[in-house]
């Protein structure tokens, strides 16, 4: 099972934890490929298993959803208000749960959630050489310039964020990883890594406070996208710290399309972009130098990223795609 798992299925309602119970004896590994888990109320369950959809023949009571909730926030619902306020709640151990239900406002801003009626929890996993690609370009890039992770939700940023972020911090790189929702705090990491993490932060209050306290040479924050986020990324990106952050998009174009991203990359923050691909024979990466956003042919390794003429042709656009098979 995956970090977490157990914690998870000690939450869960008994019948809950028997539906589950039927597909993890039928399928292969299916702890090792379950990306997420689905419970709803009045309508049936479901998981997500290398990119299938399999239903589960269970649905909560509005009873069960509530004292679920409940045991996700410890007891203290009100204690999570400004992440439920935010659309989930992070379980120990780093599993992120999206909730559904009815939004509470107050001054016309969201301040928390009611009546719970579905649970979207995402179980993350290890993908050995996930951050191939991306480590490899990240180290092409002139030491300021930073990179930018994108995928559609549930993608795998995450999951590359977090790889990455250990193979630059146990490559003697002073790590910071700015963790809003507690995604990476409750994950463990090997000790020798020089990495440290800010979590519950918000995202802009947490590139500002890393840059000023912990000297970082490298900052990482997930799924940025608001204004407020941008000008604190220009902030640090000023004081010569590269960033490697993720956003939600399909593609190159998407990603540059949000107003938010796109100053940041006019402004020369980015000089490198990994798309992520998760397919059911493997976990497919593919990257972009410059903004042009043309690809070449899928590259056969790592070694192909290997730059044969002048910075300048290597800052071309021309893209590359490699693949981590068996996910």
């Amino acid at each position: 099972m995956t970090v977490g798992t157990d914690a998870l299925l000690s939450l869960l309602p008994p019948r809950v934890c028997d539906a589950l119970a039927l597909p993890a004896r039928s399928r292969r590994d299916f702890w090792g490929r379950v990306s997420e888990i689905r419970l709803r109320v009045g309508r049936f369950s479901s998981v997500s298993l290398g990119g299938e959809n399999i239903t589960l023949p269970v649905s909560l009571t509005p009873e069960e959803a509530a004292d679920l909730l409940r045991r996700m926030c410890d007891g203290s619902v009100y204690a999570h208000r400004e992440t439920l306020a935010a659309g989930f709640v992070t379980l120990r151990g780093g599993l992120r749960v999206g909730v559904a239900g009815t939004a509470v406002y107050e001054d016309g801003k969201p301040a928390g959630l009611r009546s719970p009626t579905a649970f979207c929890i995402r179980i993350p996993h290890e993908v050995p050489g996930a951050a191939d690609t991306a480590y490899e370009a990240f180290r092409l890039l002139p030491p300021t310039v930073g990179m930018l992770v994108f995928a559609p939700p549930g993608g795998g940023k995450t999951t590359l964020l977090r790889a990455l972020a250990c193979r630059l911090a146990c490559a003697g790189r002073r790590v910071v990883l700015i963790d809003p929702g507690g995604e990476f705090s409750g994950l463990p990491f090997p000790r020798g890594a020089m990495l440290d993490v800010l979590c519950g932060y918000r995202q802009a209050d947490g590139l500002v406070r890393a840059v000023r306290t912990l000297s970082p040479e490298v900052l990482i924050a997930d799924e940025i996208a608001t204004d407020e986020e941008a000008e604190a990324i220009s902030s640090v990106a000023g004081c010569g710290v590269p960033l490697v952050a993720s956003t939600h998009a399909s593609s190159l174009a998407g990603a540059l399309s949000r107003p938010a991203i796109r100053r940041l990359s006019a402004s020369g923050v980015f000089g490198a972009y990994v798309g992520i691909r998760r397919e059911k024979n493997g976990f497919f990466s593919d990257l972009f130098f410059g903004e042009r956003g043309e690809r070449t042919a899928p590259c056969p390794s790592d070694a192909a990223l290997t730059p044969t003429g002048q910075k300048d042709s290597v800052l071309s656009g021309d893209g590359i795609s490699s693949a981590v098979p068996g996910v």
